[in-house]
């Protein structure tokens, strides 16, 4: 089962601006299963406490709020570090009665981890395209092409020009749940080729998310998205893969 990230990290995030202002230690306890709960404290830090009331492994620590999903062989748990503002992803097996960190997530970054985790490399779509000798030699011409291959259905190599696939839109530009930080605006599209597209033939354009990341300037946090589709022919080779890139700039909160 996929541990949903976006879930969690948005919960706590949300729990760091309703808490920010708190200046007690605050004491949560989480129940992780009907034998044990995790117990946690800003003071003493993450436990793993039984039903007998036996700790069974601790992690010391200043944790203002924590979340937990069941793992294959235990549990995952995202817990807000009141000290830092990070999130730190924590893993507990009852095997070894151990609490160990494997990521650290400075908090201006959590949501777009969490999103990452849930949406990259997921296809979200899949489009069939016809490829039109006619409007492949128009953008052929557009685009100040004059190798006859571009432009003579003649040709015996004759082919689309690498950057046509550019011109190509799947049913949807991105998943339909997925999160919106601000206005979006076109951030340029890229292009890859790894074998030729034949007018005539028919394109299988399958879509997913392939990178998110961010930048900040003088006006705040940007939040980047690179949605890519992987074309593919009838003989299921991969021809070609085209990014579209787009930017939101976030919303003042």
């Amino acid at each position: 089962m996929k541990v949903n990230l976006f879930v969690m990290l948005t919960a706590l995030l949300a729990y760091t601006q309703h808490a920010s202002a708190q200046e007690h230690a605050v004491n949560q306890i989480l129940p992780i299963t009907s034998e044990r709960n995790l117990h946690v404290s800003e003071i003493t830090g993450l436990k793993i406490i039984n039903k007998q009331s036996v700790t069974e492994a601790e992690l010391p620590g200043h944790y203002a709020q924590a979340d937990s999903r069941p793992l294959q062989n235990g549990w995952l748990i995202a817990a807000l570090d009141h000290n830092t503002g990070s999130v730190d992803l924590i893993e507990y097996s009852p095997g070894n009665q151990a609490l160990t960190t494997t990521l650290s997530i400075p908090a201006g970054d959590a949501d777009i981890e969490a999103v990452r985790e849930n949406y990259l490399n997921q296809q979200f779509d899949k489009t069939e395209f016809f490829v039109d000798p006619e409007k492949t030699i128009e953008y052929a011409k557009l685009c100040g092409e004059t190798a006859s291959r571009f432009l003579d259905p003649e040709d015996p190599d004759f082919q689309a020009p690498a950057n046509w696939v550019a011109s190509l839109s799947g049913r949807r530009m991105l998943p339909k749940d997925f999160p919106r930080f601000g206005i979006g605006m076109d951030a340029g599209k890229g292009v890859e080729c790894f074998a030729p597209v034949r007018p005539g033939t028919t394109l299988t354009g399958k879509s997913h998310v392939h990178d998110v990341y961010t930048k900040t300037g003088r006006s705040g946090r940007m939040i980047f998205v690179v949605m890519r589709i992987e074309f593919f022919d009838r003989d299921r080779t991969h021809v070609a893969n085209a990014d579209s890139r787009s930017v939101q700039r976030e919303k003042a909160k």
